[in-house]
């Protein structure tokens, strides 16, 4: 059987556009699986059909198929309609290296915020041109405070705030 590996899922103008690799691959036994099917009524002796399983969503015929792998299944949902999404997740809290490491199926807008104090007399200003996983501690002042806010059509998150030594 086939899967398709390396899906990249993109919108623009109301029309999207998926692009993957194809590859020969070895499913494990589905847990469980609803069948459907003769699909096409213009021809009722072609039989196809369609799979689910804890794994993948297959499209059969004679024993030959190909299967899409649920969470990339799930990923070009998400870029069809974002709102199928869950927001950002930041994967590790943000420390001294001042990497940011985000998980989401959509692509998010990164955004550098600096503040001289946190607490009730925080005030954070984003700053110019720091839209990048990476901070440039040069941007700012030694002992400030900086964070990142990760943000797409499905929602956002800040990182926690840590001072730049």
């Amino acid at each position: 059987m086939k899967r398709l590996t390396n899906i990249k899922s993109t919108a623009i103008n109301g029309k999207v556009t998926i692009t993957a690799d194809v590859e020969e691959f070895r499913f494990e036994q589905p847990v469980q699986q609803v069948t459907v099917g003769y699909l096409n009524p213009a021809n009722m002796s072609w039989p196809r059909h369609c799979q689910l399983s804890h794994e993948a969503f297959f499209v059969k015929a004679f024993g030959q198929g190909v299967g899409i792998m649920l969470d990339d299944l799930v990923a070009i949902a998400s870029v069809v309609e974002p709102k199928t999404s869950f927001p950002p997740v930041v994967k590790d809290k943000l420390d001294d290296s001042l990497t940011v490491d985000i998980i989401s199926e959509l692509n998010p807008d990164l955004q550098w915020e600096v503040s001289d104090e946190i607490g009730e007399a925080q005030n954070w200003e984003k700053i110019e041109g720091a839209t990048t996983s990476i901070f440039d501690k040069t941007k700012v002042k030694s002992g400030q405070f900086v964070r990142c806010m990760a943000s797409s059509e499905a929602g956002y998150v800040t990182t926690n705030p840590v001072m730049v030594a």
